[in-house]
């Protein structure tokens, strides 16, 4: 028999499906679509979101990030159909938290840092300049009643009247009005530090000019009382860049700070 008859019988036996053995002594066929989607790997969403969690300053962000690698170490072994259903989510959640980890020069949730701003305008109304006076606690809160302090300013803070809540706890030394006091000063410093970071984009959206060197002025004055205030605010080594930054405008347009 010659040989070019024998090839086309090698070549459909070498694409036949193996045989493997079954209950029962039966031989089925496996095919390859019958083993299913492979595993999914999670460790490229382990290295994001431990940048972010090096990142974080906010106990609750920091929260949100640890709960999502933990998620994320309990898939590893799990249906990989489920897997890449979570490796999406996950996908999606740690996309939004890579956006919300720099801001303007302001509020970290919002835009990009101050050496990246569009010369366009904010996208956002300016917050209005607030200087409340300070509130005088009721004759029940105070240092005789340390609780109903705390949770006076727990109001405060929730109204967003954050120098009221420091006010209130610069009386009351225990560990919960410490740590909530802290809470109150990082979250007007970080507030005033984006009210400047919309005067510094309104400034460079204007023409050379006096107009332009008052609005850098407004957004340096801003910036400078926050860690003078508060010198030890989370965003105090931000604060002291932006100040740079607006510096070297200022300095652009020949005007001193």
């Amino acid at each position: 028999m010659s040989i070019v008859f024998w090839i086309p019988l090698l070549i459909g036996c070498a694409t036949l499906p193996s045989p493997a053995p079954v209950a029962g002594g039966e031989v089925a066929t496996v095919r390859a679509s019958d083993a299913g989607p492979p595993p999914v790997s999670f460790v490229p969403l382990e290295e994001r979101v431990s940048v972010l969690i090096a990142e974080a300053q906010e106990t609750d962000r920091r929260d949100r990030l640890i709960a999502a690698r933990d998620l994320m170490q309990t898939m590893r072994n799990k249906d990989p159909i489920a897997q890449r259903k979570v490796f999406e989510y996950l996908d999606a959640v740690l996309k939004i938290e890579e956006r919300n980890s720099a801001a303007p020069i302001g509020m970290e949730p919002i835009g990009t840092p101050i050496e990246e701003e569009p010369l366009g305008a904010p996208t956002a109304p300016l917050p209005p300049v607030t200087t409340p006076a300070p509130p005088v606690p009721p004759p029940s809160i105070g240092a005789a009643d340390p609780t109903a302090t705390v949770t006076g300013a727990r109001v405060a803070l929730a109204d967003a009247r954050y120098l009221d809540a420091v006010a209130l706890l610069d009386t009351v030394t225990t560990p919960d009005a410490v740590a909530l006091r802290k809470e109150a000063v990082d979250a007007w410093a970080r507030t005033e530090r984006e009210r400047a970071g919309h005067l510094f984009l309104e400034a460079r959206q204007l023409p050379p000019g006096g107009e332009r060197v008052a609005s850098l002025r407004a957004a340096r004055t801003a910036l400078a009382a926050i860690n003078e205030r508060f010198p030890q605010n989370a965003y105090a080594a931000q604060v002291a860049d932006n100040l740079v930054k607006v510096d070297a405008d200022l300095a652009s347009a020949g005007a001193g700070p």
